[in-house]
This record gives C-alpha cells, sequence and structure tokens, in this order.
C-alpha cells in the first residue's frame, strides 16, 4: 500500500479563481461547496524509503512531490517549494502499488504539457471554450487522475471528453467520501 496527498490551496478572501467559482455555486444553488474556498489543487507524492514506506516529512521540511497543472506548465516541483508560504489542507489517501503507479505514471505521461487557460476561462463564461488534450488547469487534471484509479468519481463533471470541475466541487467530492480534510502545519 502507498499514500498520497490530494492538496487544496486556501484562498485568501475571495481571490479571482475563488470568486468566479463562488458565484458558480450560488448560481447552480450548491451553497454546501462554499465552504470550501479553495484556489488551487495538487498531488503530493511522498518520499517512499527502501522499506517502501511513504514520508511526507513534517511541518519543518516537507518531503516528495507535487503535481498539477500550473501557469508555468504541468510538472513536478518539489513540495517544499510548492507548500511554503501558503494555507493548504488535504486528504490522505491510502491506495494500492497498482494505483500509486498507474498515478504516477500519468503524471509522468502529462509532464511538460502546456496550462489550460481556455479551460480555466470557462468558469469565467459559464461555457467550455474548448478542449485541447495535450492542455490541463488544475483540478481538471486532479480530478482526472484520482478518477483513473478511481478514489474520487468526476462523471458528473464530464460534458463531451472535457472535464469541468473547480477547486470547490473536488473538495466537496472528497469531503463526501472521505469526510474533512485536515490543515497543513507549517513551521512558525
Amino acid at each position: 500500500m502507498k499514500t498520497i496527498r490530494i492538496l487544496f490551496k486556501k484562498a485568501e478572501g475571495l481571490n479571482g479563481i475563488s470568486s468566479y467559482t463562488a458565484l458558480a455555486e450560488i448560481v447552480t444553488l450548491h451553497f454546501d461547496r462554499l465552504k470550501f474556498n479553495y484556489c488551487h489543487s495538487e498531488i503530493w507524492f511522498p518520499l517512499i524509503n527502501k522499506a517502501g514506506r511513504c514520508f511526507f516529512g513534517d511541518k519543518y521540511a516537507f518531503e516528495g512531490q507535487c503535481f498539477s497543472a500550473r501557469p508555468d506548465g504541468v510538472c513536478f516541483k518539489p513540495a517544499y517549494e510548492v507548500l511554503q508560504g501558503f494555507g493548504w489542507d488535504y486528504w490522505e489517501i491510502e491506495i494500492t502499488d497498482k494505483q500509486y503507479e498507474t498515478i504516477y505514471q500519468f503524471a509522468q505521461k502529462e509532464n511538460g504539457d502546456k496550462y489550460d487557460y481556455d479551460g480555466l476561462f470557462s468558469f469565467v463564461l459559464f461555457i467550455i471554450v474548448s478542449q485541447d488534450p495535450s492542455k490541463w488547469y488544475c483540478t481538471e487534471w486532479v480530478g482526472t487522475a484520482c478518477d483513473i484509479i478511481s478514489i474520487v468519481d468526476v462523471a458528473k463533471y464530464r460534458k463531451k471528453d472535457y472535464i469541468k470541475i473547480t477547486p470547490r466541487d473536488l473538495a466537496a467530492a472528497f469531503y463526501k467520501k472521505y469526510g474533512s480534510p485536515k490543515a497543513i502545519e507549517v513551521k512558525q
């Protein structure tokens, strides 16, 4: 068995992403999702020691790699670089070795893809602008990766071959299946 963490970056107040997603939740009458004021998501792959144990580090030194779509591209970054300076919540999910290998290989396959600005703007315009299979925005990639290994179902967010899912939507799906998230403790 292996463990991964699904990360959600806390939005400070209402920024651009969280403002638009809050409006969408109000328009669609999904008030329960308003409690998740997140603006970004990542998958945190732990450091795995020789004995096969997963290690994420502690509040003084974050270990492992995070993977997501960011404006500078779709890629791995050291966890300590991604997590510093921001508030984060996470769900820690135990998965099989096969699921871990599948999701990690999917990340490696998509590594280097471009950021999906059209997908991001689809939240503002409330329509699907276009879909380029070689571009991703954060929750589109994280939601797809988690769906591939069956730890969360994003089928209701599929519109044709496109997944239109916000950080609030994805967090609500994890909350429904796994309960409340944990906050990452950082050094003071």
